[in-house]
């Protein structure tokens, strides 16, 4: 199938939509992503401020831990995707509510945070992952106290480990699989228009193959049949290079046949010069003979 011209525009084809869909899945998954972590960090931008508010986590520099632990508590329940630290001034993690050993960072970096409360950069903010040394997600954060001298931080995580694959995003948001699904019949489709496109426009191409075949298995005698479907004067290079195969075509059954024409006279003309000679050179030799004989 690729030896011919179809097979390889078809090859091309198939490759050319398939890079594409490829790119589409990515870059639909990218903005789903960037999308989602700003939507998410937009709808609880405020959330470490409220719960900072509501339970005072540190007082005289001391952590509060039944108040901390009833904050963890009151979110799990509500939110079990949701993560909370406490950090001190310098962002070292005083305490958490992550299961044991899974938190793998001992502070993060204070850069995003203040970037947050200044509320100066656009969403979305991406802040360290306690629970993974290169992973960075999006986050809500307060200073504690709310008010007066900052004596430490409310870091929360939004959305946890709810979103950390692309299968996991897949199983569950249903526009990305519906973008996916469509971006796949879309390409589907234009790739099947594509094929039917180029067997139309291969078509003349194929149809002068075939015939340029026949000519050579007929021994360059017989004159191709489609003499005139080709016009030099309209179309494209298909066309003129139709019209200038029929003229040599045309050209070489005529030089053949005059060529078996010549070859017919010659054959005649030694056969008359044949005969012509015979009746003479009989004669001479039996005149030749018959001196011979006399002699004798």
């Amino acid at each position: 199938m690729f030896k011919t011209l179809y097979g390889k525009l078809s090859a091309v084809l198939l490759l050319l939509f398939f890079g594409i869909g490829v790119l589409f899945v990515v870059l639909t998954l990218f903005t789903t992503r960037v999308h989602l972590q700003e939507m998410t960090q937009k709808l609880n931008r405020s959330l470490a401020r409220h719960i900072a508010s509501e339970t005072p986590l540190i007082k005289d520099g001391r952590i509060e831990e039944e108040a901390i632990q009833e904050v963890f508590h009151m979110l799990m329940v509500v939110h079990p995707g949701i993560e909370v630290y406490l950090l001190d001034k310098k962002g070292g993690i005083l305490t958490y509510s992550a299961p044991p050993g899974k938190v793998q960072r001992e502070g993060v970096s204070l850069t995003p945070l203040k970037m947050f409360l200044d509320g100066k950069e656009t969403f979305p903010i991406l802040g360290d992952d306690p629970r993974s040394p290169e992973r960075r997600k999006v986050f809500s954060v307060a200073t504690v106290p709310p008010e007066g001298p900052v004596e430490g931080y409310l870091y929360v995580i939004l959305g946890g480990e709810e979103y950390d694959t692309v299968s996991r995003m897949l199983e569950g948001s249903y526009i990305v699989k519906l973008s996916v699904w469509i971006a796949g019949g879309g390409v589907l489709f234009a790739l099947l228009a594509g094929l039917l496109l180029f067997y139309r426009i291969t078509y003349r191409h194929r149809r002068l193959a075939t015939a340029v075949e026949a000519f050579q298995q007929s021994g360059f005698s017989t004159y191709p049949d489609f003499a005139g479907r080709f016009d030099a004067g309209k179309g494209d290079e298909i066309e003129r290079l139709g019209a200038a195969f029929a003229r040599m075509a045309n050209r070489i059954v005529q030089q053949i046949q005059d060529l078996r024409q010549a070859d017919h006279l010659r054959r005649e003309l030694v056969t008359h010069v044949s005969h012509d000679l015979r009746t003479p050179l009989t004669s001479l030799q039996g005149y030749l003979e018959t001196l011979s004989l006399k002699e004798g």
